[in-house]
């Protein structure tokens, strides 16, 4: 049985940039060894992930990604692809939060955050992926933008263009290492498709979630599925325990944890996750997930866990 709740989709926050806010910081902060590529017409999306992926230590090259990212019917790259490539190469692509200062705190923790910009106008967009370098409160934002050597935008400019083209930036992470500015959720959103096609990578970024963040419930419960499906029972039973006991509100938590304890013979456990529940007001979905489990469950007979991981 798949565990993976439905707690993966996540949307963009979009924010305006009417006036300009005070600078999140007063120091200046700027990477060095981020190649920059002078990027090919129209190739900036392979130039700015090829940026991104050398300087997290993966070889690669603008014309290796191009094949795999070059869309020639639109021009351009799109953002799934990046994630997709970025993954293939045993990275988390995470998306940041849409806050000047989580670009900022990416670059004092060594990272260069991949950014789409809209070089047009709102209502005619010319989209443009660049990699940021460098900020220095005064002279504004250095990036790697498509030419050989990194661009300076003021700090005006290269907020408007930011903020029209949805605040999107992006963190190209090794899977054993959080960066300071990203939180659970987007964390736990980028390693979720790595459950499928690179797993060892998907227990890596579970595991050092859990260390970061131990009382965050959707980092126990998103170990627990992983562990679960990996046949480590103990240690799922033990994530998804976790996850409930921080949320014993939510159904879905509630529903793994007993199908887990019913996959290792605790049926009485197993029945007591899901006893506080009424189905008749949970989403159709939920109730019905949560009715097929606690059906199977009831037909078998009390039985106490006897192993270590029983309470």
């Amino acid at each position: 049985m798949d565990l993976r709740p439905l707690w993966l989709a996540l949307g963009l926050t979009l924010a305006g940039c009417a006036a300009l806010p005070p600078s999140p910081v007063a120091e200046a902060v700027q990477l060095v060894g981020v190649p920059a590529h002078a990027q090919e017409e129209l190739q900036c999306g392979p130039a700015a992930l090829s940026s991104a992926l050398q300087a997290s230590g993966v070889e690669t090259s603008p014309e290796a990604l191009k094949k795999d990212l070059f869309i020639p019917a639109r021009g351009g790259s799109l953002q799934v692809e990046l994630l997709a490539q970025t993954r293939r190469h045993g990275r988390l692509p995470v998306q940041l939060p849409a806050e000047e200062a989580a670009l900022i705190a990416a670059l004092r923790d060594g990272l260069p955050p991949l950014v789409l910009l809209n070089l047009g106008v709102r209502s005619y967009p010319v989209w443009h992926y660049a990699v940021l370098v460098g900020y220095d409160p005064e002279q504004g934002y250095l990036l790697n933008d498509g030419k050989a050597e990194p661009s300076r935008y003021s700090r005006r400019s290269f907020l408007r263009r930011w903020d029209w083209a949805g605040r999107w930036a992006l963190l190209v992470s090794r899977p054993e290492q959080i960066p300071e500015p990203v939180r659970p959720p987007d964390w736990i959103a980028a390693a979720a498709p790595l459950e499928r096609s690179a797993p060892p990578l998907a227990a890596t970024a579970y595991r050092v979630a859990a260390q970061r963040w131990p009382e965050q419930a959707l980092v126990q419960a998103a170990l627990g599925a992983e562990r679960y499906a990996a046949g480590d029972l103990a240690a799922s039973v033990q994530a998804l325990r976790k996850a409930v006991a921080l949320e014993p509100d939510n159904a879905a938590y509630a529903n793994n944890l007993a199908n887990v304890e019913w996959a290792r013979g605790c049926a009485t456990a197993a029945r007591t996750a899901l006893a506080k529940f009424d189905l008749a007001a949970l989403p159709p979905a939920l109730a019905a997930s949560l009715g097929q489990t606690i059906a199977e469950i009831s037909a078998a007979p009390a039985a106490a866990c006897p192993d270590p991981a029983a309470p």
